[in-house]
């Protein structure tokens, strides 16, 4: 009877031990964006860029100019082109983790000027 209790447990050890590294799994999974843009609208802890996407911004969001210097969210007002990395939600929104201010659009030439740059 003891090997048969140890073992209910250990399979239920085994069962939870695994949902919890799938769940965590998913966490790992989001689907990370990254895309410049002009700023089309400016709101309340978000901007819209290319008159489509909505970027949230956070307190956890970080600014940088073009140079990777850091900077801070009223930069944006003298800034008309973004690139932003972050988490896209399920509404299709992103979840701004880094906002560079950038000069102007960034051909994919022109691209190796800025390192921090991941455009496909």
């Amino acid at each position: 009877m003891n090997k048969s209790r140890f073992l209910a447990v250990a399979l239920l050890v085994l069962f939870f031990g695994a949902q919890a590294a799938w769940g965590a799994e998913e966490v790992d999974e989001r689907e990370y964006k990254f895309m410049q843009g002009v700023i089309n609208a400016r709101g309340p802890g978000s901007v819209v860029l290319n008159e489509t996407v909505r970027v949230n911004l956070t307190r956890d969001t970080k600014f940088f100019d073009s140079s990777r210097r850091k900077s801070t969210p009223e930069a944006m007002l003298r800034h008309k082109w973004l690139y932003v990395e972050g988490v896209k939600k399920p509404d299709g929104s992103i979840t701004a983790d880094e906002v560079y201010y950038l000069p102007g659009y960034v051909s994919r030439k022109e691209k190796s000027k800025y390192g921090f740059m991941q455009l496909p």
